[in-house]
């Protein structure tokens, strides 16, 4: 029999216990309707679809063998942490948290976004700059406009 393969094993289970611990502090919060959502609703329902995405991966990795070890390799896998992504993108949602009040929703979500794509290597500039533009746009349109949540549009460091 072969053995299945670890990794997605791994994986499915810190999903699903990280959808567990968002989805018991969602618990705590009050819920709402469909129609009518309250600041739970959101997170719970992320934590459902988080936990159906571990889950899979765990069907995934029971039936899945584990690759062969290679010449040279250990019997376990080895991997490399890529630092850069890892730092951008972590230091993206930071961004976003620590400016949101001051650069207002636009700005700061443009900024995130550039942040986030550099992480890339296949960042390209120019569509990066389109990209960030029109979801910063949307952000507004959807958030402020459309929901009536109270963000702004020019933060309190720049005069809003």
């Amino acid at each position: 029999m072969t053995q299945p393969d670890r990794s997605d094993l791994a994986a499915g289970l810190v999903f699903i216990a990280i959808a567990a611990a968002f989805a018991w502090a969602a618990l705590d919060v009050r819920m709402g309707t469909l129609l009518r959502m309250g600041p739970g609703y959101f997170p719970l329902v992320l934590s459902v679809l988080l936990a159906a995405l571990g889950a899979l991966m765990l069907l995934r990795g029971a039936r899945r063998p584990a690759a062969p070890a290679g010449p040279g390799q250990g019997q376990g896998p080895s991997f490399r942490v890529a630092w850069r992504p890892l730092l951008l993108v972590c230091g993206s949602a930071l961004f976003f948290a620590l400016t949101l009040e001051g650069l207002g929703l636009p700005l700061t979500t443009f900024a995130t976004l550039l942040i986030a794509a550099s992480a890339s290597p296949q960042f390209r500039p120019a569509e990066a700059l389109l990209t960030a533009a029109a979801f910063a746009a949307g952000a507004w349109v959807v958030f402020a406009m459309l929901l009536g949540l109270p963000f702004r549009l020019a933060g309190t460091w720049i005069g809003g």
